[in-house]
C-alpha cells in the first residue's frame, strides 16, 4: 500500500510530463523562423514569434499536418500578425481556436473543414475574414465578429450548419456570395447597416431562419440570396431597395408576410418568389403607393396588399409626419390647385373639407 502511496505521484507527473513534451516542432514563418511552432502531447499546437506566417499551396503542405490527427487546440501567440493560406484546413480534431490581436489578416482556407471547431476567438484588429475561412466548420455553434471587421468574404461561414445566430456588425461593408450559405441551424441574423448589396446565395439554405429585417443601406438584393430558407414566414424590405434579382425568395414556401417599405416600387428580375404561395401572402406597403403594387408585375400576384399603415387624418401630404406642409397641403386642395389624393384632407370628420379643416389642422400641430 505504501508503495501504490508512493507510486502515485509520479505517475501523475510523468502524465503530466508526457502532455506537455513536445512531439513536433518547427518554422512556419513568411521569413523562415520569424514565425515557429510546436506540437505538446495534449494536443495543443502552438505558434511564437513576430511577423507573418507563410502560406501553403495546399493543407497537406503544412509543417503539423502529418500530426493532423493529434491536433485539438490551437494558441497563436501574441506578436504573429497573420494567418496563412490553407494553414489548418482540415485538423478534424481542432475545437477550440485562440486568435491574438495581433493578428490583422486571416488568407484564404485557414480553418477549411475543422469539422469539431465549436469555438472561435477572433482577434480584435482583423479586418478581412476572408474566402472560405470558416467553410465546413460544422460543428461551430457560434462567432462574434469584432467591429473591426470591414469585409467577410465568399462562402466564409458556407456549411457551419450548428450556427445558431450571428450578428454582422456595422463595420462591414462587403458581404461575399455565398458567406452564409448552408447555415442551416441559423435562426437569427443581424445584418450590417453599411451593406448596399446582398450577393448572390448568401443566406440560401438557412432553412431555419424564420424572419429577415433587411437595413435601410442595402439597395439591391442579389440572386438566390434568401433561396431554399424554407422557415422563412416574413421579410422586411426597406426603402432603400431599388431592385431585387431573380428568384431571391426561391422556395420560400412558409412565406405569410412580406413588408415592403419602397415608396417607389423596386424593379425585380425573374421570378423572385418562384415557390412561394403568394396567393396566400399579405404584402404592406406605403399607402400612397398601394395601387402601385397593385398594378406592377410580380407584385400584383400578392393576394393580399394593403398599407403599412392607415395615414392619420391630420397627415394630410402623406408622408407619415404632421407639420405645417400638411397646412399648406390642405389650403391647395381647398383653393383647387392639389386633390385629396389619401382622402385625409377632412380632418375634422364633418364631411366637409373647408377652412375649418385648416382651423383643426392648426391646433393639431400646436399642440391644442
Amino acid at each position: 500500500m505504501n508503495k501504490i502511496k508512493f507510486l502515485l505521484p509520479l505517475l501523475a507527473l510523468f502524465v503530466s510530463v508526457c502532455a506537455n513534451a513536445i512531439v513536433a516542432a518547427g518554422d512556419c514563418g513568411k521569413n523562415g523562423n520569424n514565425v515557429t511552432w510546436d506540437l505538446a502531447g495534449d494536443g495543443t499546437l502552438t505558434l511564437y514569434g513576430s511577423g507573418e506566417m507563410m502560406d501553403f499551396d495546399a493543407v497537406n503542405d503544412a509543417p503539423w499536418f502529418s500530426n493532423v490527427e493529434d491536433i485539438k487546440m490551437l494558441k497563436i501567440n501574441e506578436g504573429v500578425t497573420s494567418i496563412g493560406l490553407n494553414a489548418f484546413g482540415f485538423c478534424y480534431n481542432l475545437t477550440s481556436v485562440t486568435i491574438p490581436n495581433s493578428v490583422t489578416k486571416i488568407e484564404s482556407e485557414a480553418f477549411s473543414d475543422c469539422i469539431s471547431l465549436n469555438s472561435v476567438t477572433i482577434s480584435n484588429s482583423l479586418t478581412n475574414i476572408a474566402d472560405y475561412t470558416f467553410y465546413g466548420c460544422s460543428s461551430l455553434t457560434s462567432v462574434t465578429i469584432p467591429n473591426s471587421v470591414t469585409t467577410i468574404g465568399s462562402s466564409a461561414f458556407n456549411c457551419c450548419r450548428k450556427l445558431t445566430s450571428v450578428t454582422i456588425p456595422n463595420s462591414v461593408n462587403s458581404l461575399g456570395e455565398k458567406a452564409f450559405q448552408g447555415c442551416s441551424g441559423l435562426t437569427s441574423v443581424s445584418i450590417s447597416n453599411s451593406i448596399t448589396k446582398i450577393q448572390d446565395w448568401t443566406f440560401s439554405g438557412c432553412s431555419s431562419l424564420t424572419s429577415v429585417s433587411i437595413p435601410n443601406s442595402v439597395k439591391i438584393i442579389g440572386c438566390f440570396s434568401f433561396a431554399d430558407c424554407n422557415s422563412l414566414t416574413s421579410v422586411s424590405i426597406p426603402s432603400s431597395v431599388t431592385y431585387i434579382e431573380e428568384r431571391v425568395f426561391y422556395k420560400c414556401a412558409k412565406l405569410t408576410k412580406v413588408n415592403c417599405e419602397a415608396t417607389k416600387v423596386p424593379g425585380v428580375g425573374t421570378k423572385i418568389f418562384d415557390g412561394v404561395p403568394v396567393s396566400s401572402v399579405t404584402l404592406t406597403v406605403p399607402l400612397v403607393v398601394v395601387e402601385d403594387y397593385k398594378n406592377a408585375e410580380q407584385w400584383k400576384d400578392f393576394g393580399n396588399i394593403k398599407a403599412i399603415k392607415e395615414l392619420s387624418a391630420a397627415d394630410v401630404n402623406g408622408d407619415n409626419i404632421v407639420n405645417i406642409s400638411d397646412v399648406t397641403a390642405l389650403v391647395n386642395i381647398i383653393l383647387g390647385k392639389a386633390v385629396d389624393k389619401n382622402g385625409t384632407a377632412d380632418v375634422n370628420g364633418d364631411n366637409i373639407v373647408n377652412i375649418s379643416d385648416v382651423t383643426t389642422l392648426v391646433n393639431i400641430i400646436l399642440g391644442k
